[in-house]
């Protein structure tokens, strides 16, 4: 549950804010994962051990790809 944590910390410091993040690459769902990492972080003993592994099964995979997406348009366009 840690990296789920470590994860939208490590997204949110290479941008200045979640809103600028939604306007650059809307196509994923940033919000969800906030939320997500919020209800982590303050529900911890009522977290739910089956949700946290369908989203580290099923959901990641979409976050990679457009992690790589987003990698991949920072070292054409460094300004970002």
């Amino acid at each position: 549950m840690k990296s789920f944590t470590m994860i939208e910390k490590h997204i949110l410091q290479q941008f200045e804010s979640l809103q600028l993040l939604v306007k650059q690459y809307p196509e994923y769902p940033w919000r969800l994962l906030k939320d997500f990492r919020n209800f982590i972080v303050h529900e911890y003993f009522g977290v739910n051990p089956q949700i946290v592994y369908d989203a580290a099964t099923l959901e990641l995979e979409e976050l990679k790809e457009i992690m790589n997406k987003i990698k991949i348009s920072q070292l054409h366009h460094p300004s970002f």
